[in-house]
């Protein structure tokens, strides 16, 4: 996938925009976001195309992996300057490793 969006980092995202999820959570957020807009709905890639591509970013990480989310209770904490945003945080102990995924829509 290409980044086609303008949005930045909001300047002051702080640990409290993030919620702590369980990796199933974190991979349905994440293919449902894949799969279609947040402004419109419009289906942006197949849904299978879009479960599969979470379920490899989740399997990438080890089952230590702490997992966050900018969702509050289904409300986004706005952490770009973009309309909507949904962004995942992986915080792999195992292997000190991190890795986020970051989509941005504008209405």
């Amino acid at each position: 996938m290409k980044n086609t969006s303008n949005a930045a980092f909001s300047g002051n995202c702080e640990l409290d925009d993030f919620e702590p999820c369980e990796a199933d959570e974190a991979m349905a957020m994440m293919k449902g976001g894949l799969h279609k807009s947040m402004a419109y709905s419009a289906v942006m890639i197949g849904e299978d195309a879009a479960d599969a591509w979470a379920r490899s970013f989740v399997e990438s990480f080890s089952h230590t992996t702490q997992w966050y989310s900018n969702m509050d209770e289904g409300a986004p904490l706005t952490v770009t300057s973009a309309t909507f945003d949904l962004c995942i945080v992986a915080v792999d102990t195992a292997s000190s490793a991190i890795g986020y995924l970051l989509i941005t829509d504008e209405d």
